[in-house]
């Protein structure tokens, strides 16, 4: 999402934390104005080189109605600087909670006409090859980490193209079968 952010303007629309104890249980979003989005932005969120210039095309698209029209809250939370800075340190792991993740990584020759191609390949030159199409397997461990299934991230979240062979529906109730195991 970082090279999104930078390049296509996505992941600009960023929820404001209200000012609360960190320790609080509280939502720690507040909705916001497109100005203070963007106050925000500037003040906190740098790209990924560093510095606080926003690069013209990323400038040109974030006024469109298209990036308008797509972007939204979510996808500035999937940035690394988000979740480094602001959602990690506001959201510590629960001694009471236990975690486990899957990762899923494409096969090596992902198709060029296939619309995970560029994002595949952008977070293939920053974090390897094994990825989803948008996040890479040392991303997506957190807690016990289970297994590696092979499929894009479309195919993971059970909105693949036409003709994948993951079966997610088998991949759920596997993971259902095993929280069960484990008592839960």
């Amino acid at each position: 999402m970082d090279w999104c952010r930078d390049y296509l303007g996505l992941g600009r629309v960023i929820p404001r934390l209200s000012k609360i104890d960190k320790d609080s249980t509280k939502p720690a979003t507040a909705a916001n104005s497109p100005l203070e989005e963007h106050d925000y932005l500037l003040d906190h969120v740098s790209i990924a080189d560093g510095s606080k210039a926003m690069p013209l095309s990323t400038a040109i698209l974030t006024k469109t109605l298209l990036a308008k029209t797509i972007d939204c809250p979510a996808y500035a939370n999937l940035t690394t600087t988000y979740c480094n800075q602001v959602f990690n340190p506001h959201t510590p792991d629960s001694q009471h909670v236990q975690y486990f993740s899957f990762a899923a990584s494409t096969p090596a020759n992902f198709p060029i006409w296939h619309p995970l191609y560029l994002p595949y390949q952008v977070v293939s030159e920053k974090e390897g090859k094994s990825n989803d199409g948008l996040v890479s397997i040392e991303s997506a461990k957190w807690g016990k980490f289970i297994a590696t299934v092979p499929c894009d991230h479309w195919e993971l979240r059970g909105r693949g193209l036409p003709g994948a062979k993951f079966n997610v529906d088998e991949f759920y109730r596997g993971i259902s079968t095993m929280l069960y195991n484990e008592g839960f």
